[in-house]
């Protein structure tokens, strides 16, 4: 019997990696339910699991600060996050290199600059493996990532447009069903029918961050 091969290329696969990453669920003891229920796993070389802890962490971070999100991920903020801070105050440094402040429905916070390539190779690592899950097979072709979640504080015309197309895409998303055995953190809806060398998953993070990932065969 042949060996199975990593999710993401062609080394062998040595464990299972969670797709989305572990940290993203929550905890019982932080959260008093159980959002860890039937996770999606898919068999991983190490590279692509156990070699990418930081930008997990990342991940989590850049989503859980998203304003729209539901109070589970408010508890995991104040819960895990916080316990993370105290152990490596280090993180917040790393993770806030260029911020300022903002106003977001009335409300004092801070806004800063996300690291687009690293947040759209985590999601693409995400949507690589709901590909493998959903299909059993690989998905090789690269994903273009896009979430309206972003903004540009000093250009409202680019947040309007970015808003509109991004509201189009939507819609091709209304007839297919949403999966997820735990919707309250994750969930997604896989669109391939009218075309099978395109490839769109719509992935939703606790209820208020929402992620396009696109990808066409070449």
């Amino acid at each position: 019997m042949p060996k199975k091969t990593c999710y993401m290329c062609d080394l062998e696969a040595t464990s299972k990696e969670h797709v989305p990453p572990l940290c993203i669920f929550p905890e019982y003891k932080d959260v008093g339910l159980n959002l860890r229920n039937n996770l999606i796993r898919v068999p991983s070389c190490d590279i692509h699991n156990l070699h990418k802890t930081k930008d997990d962490e990342y991940l989590l971070f850049v989503l859980i600060s998203h304003f729209q999100n539901n109070e589970v991920c408010q508890q995991q903020i104040l819960t895990k996050f916080i316990r993370a801070l105290k152990r490596k105050p280090h993180l917040a440094s790393l993770f806030l290199k260029e911020y300022r402040g903002a106003i977001v429905n009335g409300k004092k916070t801070i806004a800063y600059k996300v690291d687009d390539e690293r947040f759209n190779k985590s999601i693409e690592h995400v949507a690589k493996g709901i590909f493998y899950s959903h299909f059993k097979q690989k998905w090789v072709y690269p994903f273009n990532v896009v979430s309206f979640a972003f903004y540009k504080i000093d250009d409202p015309d680019f947040n309007k447009y970015v808003q509109n197309g991004f509201i189009k895409i939507l819609e091709s998303f209304e007839k297919d069903k949403a999966i997820g055995a735990n919707p309250q953190v994750f969930k997604y809806k896989i669109h391939r029918s009218y075309d099978p060398d395109i490839c769109l998953i719509l992935m939703t993070f606790y209820e208020g961050f929402h992620v396009i990932a696109a990808s066409q065969k070449v």
